[in-house]
């Protein structure tokens, strides 16, 4: 179920926000997607960004991601603007960003 929303101001980078959220089993991250100039990258919020407790729950991290949505994007922005990409080529947002 995606939560999202597309960015209306993508400003000069070229980064906007498609409608593509969901949670990473593997991971146990909320991921949602930025288009970079035309490429996809993944954003990985890590639970303890959103607040959440442990044991971690898919649907509790994710409505805090749709709650606090514009803070992630701007947070993924800022982290592709400063080029801070994990070795997957995708963005891990810690509580340590916001």
């Amino acid at each position: 179920m995606a939560y999202g929303s597309r960015s209306k101001n993508a400003r000069d980078t070229g980064v906007t926000f498609p409608l593509l959220e969901c949670w990473s089993p593997v991971n146990d991250n909320a991921t949602f997607a930025a288009d970079v100039n035309g490429r996809r990258v993944l954003c990985r919020v890590e639970p303890s960004a959103l607040q959440a407790d442990r044991p971690v729950k898919a649907d509790i991290c994710m409505k805090a991601l749709a709650r606090h949505r514009s803070t992630m994007q701007a947070t993924a922005r800022k982290l592709i603007e400063e080029e801070r990409f994990q070795a997957d080529g995708s963005i891990l947002i810690r509580k340590s960003d916001l």
